[in-house]
């Protein structure tokens, strides 16, 4: 008595194959060296951005909401590097966000606080090696 014929192993193994697609396809956009900006704004990830790795300057505009009133930031970004050009000082009276300069790994961050603002680089290959089990606040 068979249990198996040769067409439920070709269909087992097709199912297989399928099911694992969008596996690999996941895997294929947070291979090594895929970089992204986050945007935090009070608390929560508000953007997402790609850190553009060519030598000419892509720019990101994204809004910024303080007592009320809606303001343009823009994040530029080039070379595997972002930094955050300045914010209005209605926003953010001082320029320390914009002295920052540019940041390109993971542990550094860009923080401009009266905005309750923070720009930081995820890297999936960094993250995936990492010895960090938890961080807690």
């Amino acid at each position: 008595m068979k249990f198996l014929t040769r067409g439920d192993k070709i269909l087992i193994i097709l199912i297989l194959i399928l099911s694992s697609l969008p596996l690999l396809t996941l895997r294929d956009s947070m291979a090594a060296g895929s970089k992204q900006i986050i945007v935090n704004i009070d608390g929560e990830v508000k953007h997402e951005f790609l850190l553009n790795e060519k030598a000419e300057s892509v720019y990101y505009t994204f809004d910024v909401v303080k007592e009320g009133v809606t303001y343009q930031a823009k994040l530029e970004t080039k070379e595997g590097r972002v930094r955050l050009l300045r914010l209005p000082e209605e926003v953010a009276p001082l320029s320390i966000h914009s002295d920052t300069g540019w940041i390109d790994k993971p542990h550094q961050m860009i923080v401009a606080l009266p905005a309750k603002l923070i720009v930081t680089v995820e890297d999936y290959q960094a993250e995936s090696q990492s010895d960090i089990d938890i961080i807690s606040y």
